[in-house]
């Protein structure tokens, strides 16, 4: 097992925060040349995952954030076995580590805060297929009508319908007091 994997299922029962260093006190001198069973050496690779978090984000203004993660069922599987042949209870899986690993480290590089109920941006981080998508949240614009001068009708008689793509255009004409 790998520093990481090994540390996570001690490291609630010692109270410690790093599972990484713990892993490493728990092997001392013994190196594997072979992978993890449990994660097959997933975390070694979260440096790609967190590339392409920033890049994704690069274009966005925000100040918080969530992650969410997509795993494949065999490493929950193998996790699940190690910790029911040992019964170990109440350790996070390694879903959950994962996250914190990659919510640590961005955290780090872009100074931002998670938000787990509200977050500005959402990643969805996908170790299956090795891919990462951001869901932004929704902007609302709020207007109240008012009539400052006569000669405007009340009621518009003719309606017209436009499909509106962008929200810019949107904010551009109503800049330019036409009627979209």
């Amino acid at each position: 097992m790998c520093d990481q994997c090994l540390g996570r299922l001690f490291s609630k029962q010692l109270h410690l925060s790093s599972n990484k260093f713990l892993g490493k006190k728990l092997k001392k001198n013994y190196i594997s040349k072979s992978k993890c069973y449990v994660c097959k050496d997933l975390f070694c690779n979260l440096d790609h995952f967190l590339k392409l978090m920033l890049d994704l984000s690069s274009n966005y203004e925000f100040q918080t954030y969530g992650v969410g993660i997509i795993i494949k069922p065999s490493i929950v599987d193998r996790d699940d076995f190690i910790r029911s042949k040992y019964k170990l209870k109440g350790i996070d899986s390694i879903k959950t580590d994962i996250a914190k690993e990659l919510i640590k480290l961005f955290t780090k590089k872009t100074q931002k805060t998670l938000d787990s109920f509200d977050p500005e941006i959402t990643f969805t981080v996908n170790l299956k297929d090795e891919s990462c998508q951001l869901h932004s949240k929704s902007i609302t614009i709020f207007g109240k009508y008012v009539k400052s001068e006569r000669g405007y009708a009340q009621k518009q008689t003719l309606v017209t319908i436009v499909l509106v793509q962008d929200v810019e255009f949107v904010i551009f004409m109503v800049f330019l007091n036409l009627k979209v």
